[in-house]
């Protein structure tokens, strides 16, 4: 450890002093309900320390707590009988006097772990050594009082908030920061915590290269968690500084799972204004600006009558530090506004087209083709992104939205009164406006990853600048469109994703493993509404490929107490399995889902929001799920490079904008043998909007390995979806399989059969989420916590079967080359080992 940062802790700060009421004393008022509450934690805490203990090594705390336990049982049994006894007319006297017997028993446990602290963490430690996949909580505060809880529930994985830690507000005070944070972390490893922590800088501005302009010309501060202009090079050379310093100082720190630098680095999240409409985000001709600002304000004092109002936005007006932005431009007018190129560092609109068309003549015949020269560029630095058409009435997008899509909380969503989305004959350089945003977070989360590797950071780094809405609609392109995977994350060591939407998850692993292409990925935020729903979502992130989850849950101080943190400790016992951990992966039945970014801009530039297309993923991946598949999930520019060898069929629902080399490379591989399930209106257009002559469509309807389904059948089993389930049911788990999604299902099988049923009952796919692993040993099928009276089928012949959460063995059953397991409920982990060859 870099002992210019080191802390040294006493002894006495290790054995920290445990509460099992969270470590946290609150002042709600005293009810029956919340005394059974109190209760219920500490029947918690002792079961989970019963746990632990009955595997210590350690003879002086197994003595120990075999003479406390039975005295803690007894006062809980009868407090029990106590509380169960009262009525809403009992007093508080009553009331006072068993939180009073409540303390003592909190008091006498947190006496004894803090009495056998060391012994219990050399425990922890071992046990989460073991396992490769961690979960645990998102934790925004000081996390000390709370690490030993998370260690003896199982939860080995938790973030930590550098923003939150001392002096972490601001960035002069890193250093401060950085001794805070290393100290708590230290903490943290004698428990054998790992952390994801953020790293989450926030420099001042301190002019106008530092604003983000919108279509109105004026200056913004960026709904997110990132405020400033992307190609500010003074905020760049400040934020990198300070990476710098934290990778020098946390470089030999062994408890990082991984980085994450800043909080959401969201291009924006509202849908009105568009944000980039200035020299530093353009990088072409500042004289450009400077007329079309002219042009629409006669003055500078209507410029600046026409700033956004910050007044009600409190993050935004918060990094201001009381200044106004005005303060920030003191251009005596418009045709005197400068913008030195010296202060611009970063990817730029021009150079992306650049990069993207090589010649001004390609981007020219592209944007605008033969037929309108009038409107050729003559060279790159005039070259400006199109703007929302000012002739849509206001409104006039709305009636393209579906309101019951809704499935944000609805302070999020802002003004919809008119979605910005470009005139007609801008859709192509709206497509590659809209593309260019990921683009451009991801230039700058790169950069800012080479500061924290140059000071000497050894675990990965990435950031959440994905996140949970290019699945299930935000509504708005900016968030939908500007946080696709397969563009922010390129070239950052791995990947970190916010995700509160549990009816996609199996969806939304898919796109994390398909995009990560080997890399880790990290849930940073999720959440739950129960606690089965917690252990599903832990589970099943695990399933399909994560690295590790924190649960960021809502409201109170986003930790959960010990009686909902058991399903928990169960569940990282259950998994506690070296071949599971380390030699296992996620199973594919060969389909690959063929997520089209190229719809996804298209939709947004007809329509200011991507929301038709987006509709179209939700019910086909939540058929894929109800149809019980096992599926991955690739963008159109990694089928481009060509599609994964293990792929034996693309299911392509709602992609209608397909760019030609894509289009030529799925054909060769149709015509070597893959296969294509695909709707009527599959390819009809480019990425840029223009009908595909029929001709290049023919070898469609010539190619029997190229199938259809019913798209409308499809799109109506939409509509009979809830939006943003956090609990069980989910909003594929239709009781009885629909019609389109069994014959999709039989679709599918012909070039990739199931290998796993859930069957109900009555012998039918039973509305389970399934889940298997595979290693080279054994294939781990994976029960969810509701699942009830269902059996296991799994193609092929097993040599045995065990329950890895009772360590049981259930009964096995062979035949016709099926093994047949029966589960009479959830959750459950079957280890099927492999025939010894």
């Amino acid at each position: 450890m870099n002992t210019k940062f080191f802390i040294r802790i006493p002894a006495l700060c290790l054995l920290i002093a445990i509460s099992p009421l969270m470590g946290a004393k609150t002042s709600e008022p005293l009810t029956n309900i919340t005394l059974i509450e109190k209760l219920e934690d500490e029947e918690a805490w002792v079961q989970a320390l019963s746990i632990w203990i009955s595997e210590s090594q350690d003879g002086d705390v197994v003595e120990s707590w075999g003479a406390l336990k039975p005295s803690l049982s007894v006062e809980i049994q009868r407090i029990d009988h106590k509380v169960g006894i009262f009525s809403s007319q009992t007093g508080a006297s009553g009331l006072e006097q068993v939180a009073q017997e409540l303390k003592e028993i909190d008091a006498k446990i947190e006496k004894f772990c803090t009495l056998h602290g060391d012994s219990l963490a050399q425990q922890t430690k071992k046990f989460f050594e073991r396992q490769n996949y961690l979960f645990g909580v998102s934790y925004d505060r000081n996390p000390t009082a709370r690490l030993a809880k998370w260690a003896l529930f199982g939860q080995g994985l938790f973030r930590l908030n550098s923003f939150w830690q001392e002096g972490g507000r601001d960035v002069t005070r890193t250093k401060e920061t950085i001794a805070d944070t290393l100290g708590q972390l230290q903490l943290a490893d004698h428990w054998g915590l790992q952390s994801i922590l953020i790293v989450n800088l926030k420099p001042l501005p301190k002019g106008p290269l530092d604003f983000v302009f919108t279509q109105d010309l004026v200056p913004e501060i960026r709904p997110s968690f990132w405020g400033y202009n992307y190609n500010s090079a003074r905020l760049r050379n400040e934020l990198q500084g300070a990476y710098r310093e934290w990778g020098e100082a946390t470089a030999d720190t062994s408890n990082i799972a991984v980085y994450q630098m800043n909080n959401e680095p969201f291009w924006s999240t509202s849908p009105n204004p568009i944000l980039g409409y200035d020299p530093m985000t353009i990088g072409g001709d500042p004289a450009v600006w400077r007329q079309m600002a002219e042009d629409r304000y006669p003055t500078r004092e209507a410029w600046l009558k026409a700033f956004p109002d910050r007044s009600a936005k409190a993050r935004n007006k918060s990094l201001l530090k009381g200044k106004s932005v005005e303060s920030f431009f003191d251009w005596a007018s418009l045709s005197e506004a400068e913008f030195d190129s010296a202060g611009i560092r970063g990817l730029t609109f021009i150079e992306f087209l650049q990069e993207r068309y090589g010649s001004l003549e390609k981007l020219n015949l592209t944007w605008y083709g033969e037929e309108e020269q009038s409107r050729w560029y003559t060279q790159w630095g005039d070259v400006f992104p199109p703007m929302p058409d000012a002739s849509n009435e206001s409104g006039s997008n709305t009636a393209k939205i579906d309101a019951s899509s809704f499935d944000v909380p609805a302070q999020w969503i802002g003004d919809l009164s008119e979605l910005p989305s470009p005139a007609r004959e801008d859709v192509p350089a709206w497509v590659d406006w809209a593309e260019f945003w990921a683009w451009s977070i991801n230039d700058f989360l790169v950069e800012n990853q080479n500061a924290l590797k140059s000071g000497g950071a050894k675990s990965p780094i990435t950031t959440n600048a994905i996140t949970g809405h290019c699945i299930n609609n935000y509504l708005f392109n900016a968030v939908d469109t500007g946080l696709v995977a397969w563009a922010t994350s390129e070239n950052l060591d791995a990947l970190g994703i916010d995700f509160y939407a549990m009816d996609f998850l199996q969806a939304y692993m898919g796109l994390m493993r398909g995009a990560a292409g080997g890399r880790d990925f990290f849930i940073h935020e999720t959440s739950y509404q129960d606690e089965l729903a917690g252990q599903y979502v832990a589970m099943y992130c695990f399933v399909y490929g994560a690295k590790g989850c924190a649960f960021w849950l809502r409201g109170g101080d986003h930790d959960v107490p010990a009686r909902g943190s058991l399903k928990m400790l169960e569940l990282s016992r259950a998994l506690d399995d070296y071949d599971l951990q380390f030699n296992s992966k996620p199973y594919s039945d060969g389909i690959a889902y063929w997520y089209s970014l190229d719809t996804l801009y298209l939709s947004d530039a007809l329509a200011g929001s991507p929301e038709a297309y987006l509709r179209e993923v939700q019910v086909a991946t939540g058929a894929l799920t109800r149809a019980q598949r096992h599926y991955d999930v690739y963008a159109d520019r990694q089928l481009n490079t060509g599609v994964p060898a293990h792929v034996k069929v693309l299911f392509a629902p709602g992609v209608i904008a397909v760019d030609d080399a894509t289009l030529c490379k799925v054909r060769d591989w149709v015509e070597l043998g893959g296969s294509l399930l695909i709707s009527s209106d599959f390819a009809r257009s480019d990425r840029y909007g223009r009908s595909r002559p029929a001709n290049d469509l023919a070898w469609l309807k010539k190619n029997p390995r190229v199938q259809y389904f019913d798209a409308q059948a499809l799109r109506s089993l939409r509509n009979t979806m809830a939006n943003k389930s956090e609990g069980w049911p989910y909003n594929w788990s239709w009781e009885s399989v629909p019609t389109v999604v069994s014959e999709i299902d039989a679709k599918l099988s012909t070039s990739a059969p199931k290998q796993l049923r859930y069957l109900n009952v009555q012998g039918d796919l039973s509305p389970s989420q399934a889940g298997m692993r595979i290693s080279e040993d054994a294939a781990y099928v994976f029960v969810d916590p509701w699942a009830k009276d269902i059996t296991i089928e799994l193609s092929g012949v097993y040599e045995s079967v065990e329950e890895l959460f009772s360590k049981s063995v259930p009964v096995m059953k062979i035949s016709n080359g099926v093994t047949r397991v029966k589960i009479t409920k959830g959750p459950a982990v079957l280890k099927f080992e492999r025939v010894a060859e």
